[in-house]
């Protein structure tokens, strides 16, 4: 569904159809009403989110008579026991309006909970059968705390409809009491509509409405974010699409203070349609939490080969370190041996905290380059690890972007591979003690191969049909050891 259209209705046509829908005999009396006609107005809010200052709401309420001073009775029910609410309301002579003054203790309100509230304006002879004797409204305390401006970058109905990619300013709130839970306020709003469709709020309203709703992204786990799924705001009107839902199909992070999802890992929900499209294709959405900054701490480090002194009394190990644009420089230690996963994460740790041995730190390091080499003099050959730790702006190591590498130096004298290693491969019948393997193993469905040498510490090994084989050959140029 990759096409917009705007669609601007005939409107003299319809208003021509209004006035020939009815007549004069069509036309019957409503009846007569007596008394003060007190009634509440159709626009009265309904929704009240009540911050921390709040202690009372004003409910308005009209009447057509207005000479005389009025009192009327007013029923009211309140499951919560938790609001005070006067038993009548009264308008001074000559007054068309008053008011029912709600009030409550807004410390005995729990945070985003709703509480209920009805009245019924109990006087039958002073209300109306043109307004409304009823009144259903909905307190709930709010339970946010405005953080500042943010920033989010589209990801979403780029995967529905054709539209602009942008990036566009947002209002960021903290919830007071979960931690982890933000808020965007009106996120998909006329703002982002008007950008990713190219066009004024003016002619996207003939197909669309948008009802102010703001996205709730759960990051109490850092490493598991979600948008559970819920309105958009926006309705498309013209084409039967509905109400538009966005949620998350796949966990995303907040990192830095930056909240992304994978490719794919959000969907776009059509209700009219009754259709859910996958979103984030590009993996373009992101959003930037006020006083986030978006920076690039990756590092790689490589064994770049062995450099030999002028006098060729001493050797030294050549470490290409490959960098982003925000490391401020970085620090290796180099170890002999090949180095289990727990322990690199062990060596990590020490380097950040400064704990571990012959910490080594690059001079003259150039912030927003890509590549540095440096040179390591090691006792001689064998094999040997490199863990590597970027530093951030403030100078401080970026244990989450940590690179290690693990590699054999041969030494002055030495050969980058030991020349006795040897490979070999069989029928699993023509292998020695092939007896032991024969039954279990039959030639039509395995092999066996076999790797000899000294200095080893681990193999790769690739095994392949000839066929697939030459074919490299032949679009490559053939496979080499290091391939």
């Amino acid at each position: 569904m990759k096409s917009i259209k705007i669609f601007f209705l005939a409107t003299v046509a319809i208003v021509a159809g209004l006035f020939t829908a009815c007549s004069d005999d069509d036309f019957k009396a409503g009846p007569e009403v007596d008394g003060a006609q007190v009634y509440f107005p159709e626009n009265v809010t309904t929704q009240h989110s009540i911050s921390d200052d709040v202690s009372s709401i004003a409910i308005p309420v009209k009447r057509i008579a207005k000479d005389e001073a009025l009192t009327v009775a007013v029923l009211a029910s309140d499951e919560s026991g938790l609001f005070t609410i006067p038993s009548s309301v009264s308008f001074a002579a000559g007054k068309e309006t008053s008011e029912l003054l709600i009030t409550f203790d807004r410390t005995k309100l729990e945070d985003g909970k709703e509480y209920p509230l009805s009245f019924l304006i109990n006087d039958e002879d002073n209300t109306t059968p043109y307004g409304n004797r009823s009144l259903d409204i909905t307190v709930m305390p709010w339970p946010w705390v405005k953080m500042g401006t943010g920033k989010f970058r589209e990801g979403w109905l780029s995967d529905v409809f054709t539209g602009n990619m942008f990036e566009i300013d947002v209002t960021v709130h903290s919830h007071k009491s979960k931690e982890g839970i933000y808020m965007v306020e009106e996120m998909l709003g006329w703002p982002y509509m008007t950008e990713f469709f190219g066009a004024t709020q003016e002619e996207l309203s003939e197909q669309f409405s948008y009802t102010p709703s703001n996205i709730v992204i759960d990051c109490s786990n850092a490493t598991q974010v979600t948008i559970e799924e819920q309105w958009s705001g926006i309705t498309e009107n013209s084409n039967g699409y509905g109400n538009f839902m966005i949620a998350s199909a796949e966990p995303g992070t907040l990192v830095n203070g930056v909240i992304t999802f994978p490719k794919d890992g959000l969907t776009a929900k059509l209700v009219g349609l009754d259709r859910e499209f996958p979103a984030n294709s590009q993996g373009t959405f992101r959003i930037m939490l006020p006083g986030a900054e978006i920076v690039d701490y990756t590092l790689s480090a490589v064994y770049d080969g062995m450099k030999v002194s002028a006098d060729g009394e001493t050797a030294s190990a050549v470490i290409d370190f490959t960098y982003g644009a925000d490391v401020t420089n970085i620090r290796y230690v180099l170890v002999e041996n090949e180095l289990t996963e727990a322990e690199t994460a062990t060596l990590v740790a020490a380097i950040a905290d400064g704990s571990a041995e012959n910490i080594n730190e690059l001079q003259d390091f150039t912030v927003g380059g890509e590549k540095v080499s440096a040179e390591a003099v090691l006792p001689g050959p064998g094999t040997y690890t490199v863990v590597a730790l970027p530093l951030d702006k403030a100078q401080k190591p970026v244990s989450g972007e940590a690179s290690a590498a693990s590699f054999y130096f041969p030494g002055i004298g030495g050969t980058s591979v030991p020349n006795d290693i040897a490979g070999s491969l069989y029928k699993v019948s023509a292998y020695p003690d092939a007896a032991a393997y024969v039954s279990k193993y039959p030639d039509y469905s395995s092999a066996v191969y076999e790797i000899t040498g000294t200095e080893m510490k681990k193999i790769k090994t690739y095994f392949n049909k000839t066929s697939i084989i030459d074919n490299i050959e032949i679009q490559t140029g053939g496979l080499t050891l290091q391939d």
